[in-house]
């Protein structure tokens, strides 16, 4: 049987930990380096139920986007729902690995998978790594051809299958160049109007990012978790296509954190 060592070394090849940013906790989370994995539950982030599907359908690991020990914990105790799921993994043995920020910088991180299914051409990072320029925040590309403002949201609505998004006021007519960053990504703002985008999707928009840019690029929020939910593809496809060994399942349990009426 393989062993979570090289799960973790098929994930660090396409993802390595020198992309995260100082900050981040991705990498293993919980868990043996040298126990037997040979079922794997990809999701994009650890909940209750996502750990008690992996009981059910015997995964010995749990790969995340988001990773479980963000913030490190002061103790773990039964009585918060975090120290609850931590007992729970490991009183089943499962394993937790996280590709959070390695993932959103890498050259073909989930960034780069938003513009494919955009279908943007000439894709570029939009603020490289100093010490590694090949990775980084975001991408800029360009629509094969101009889209008017209410074409350009209908076609983000359905290329990221956004139920619904928000966008903010624009005084132009039409929309080609793009920029994208999956999450939480106002910081790029500056960068996506220095490099001349015309739209910038990402989330968690406040009411004040709009006013400020309408006169100057056309913001979107397509949602945190409807702009990441796509890590699982990514995560699943490169264990998947490294090793036949693993058995590779996508989590059917994880719902988003807000609802819509």
């Amino acid at each position: 049987m393989p062993l979570l060592s090289q799960l973790i070394s098929i994930i660090e090849e396409r993802y390595p930990l020198r992309y995260q940013e100082e900050w981040d906790n991705s990498g293993l989370q919980i868990g043996n380096p040298a126990a037997e994995v040979d079922k794997v539950l990809v999701a994009l982030e650890i909940t209750s139920a996502v750990i008690d599907e992996a009981i059910h359908r015997g995964c010995q690991a749990i790969v995340t986007h988001h990773p479980m020990l963000f913030h490190p914990p002061k103790n773990i105790t039964a009585d918060t729902p975090q120290g609850c799921d931590i007992i729970k993994a490991i009183k089943h043995d499962i394993a937790i690995y996280s590709a959070h920020t390695s993932l959103d910088n890498a050259p073909e991180g989930i960034n780069k998978l938003l513009a494919d299914k955009l279908l943007l051409t000439n894709v570029n990072i939009l603020a490289p790594m100093a010490q590694s320029p090949e990775a980084g925040s975001g991408v800029i590309g360009t629509l094969k051809a101009p889209l008017n403002v209410g074409d350009f949201v209908n076609h983000v609505k359905t290329a990221l299958k956004c139920r619904e998004i928000i966008y903010g006021n624009t005084t132009l007519k039409s929309i080609q160049r793009v920029a994208i960053c999956s999450g939480a990504g106002t910081f790029l703002t500056q960068k996506a109007i220095e490099q001349h985008a015309d739209a910038y999707i990402t989330a968690d928009i406040k009411h004040h990012d709009y006013r400020d840019a309408e006169t100057r690029i056309m913001l979107i929020d397509a949602g945190h978790y409807e702009t990441e939910i796509f890590t699982k593809e990514l995560l699943r496809d490169v264990i998947s296509q490294k090793n036949r060994n693993f058995a590779v399942l996508m989590a059917e349990y994880e719902r988003p954190a807000r609802n819509f009426a």
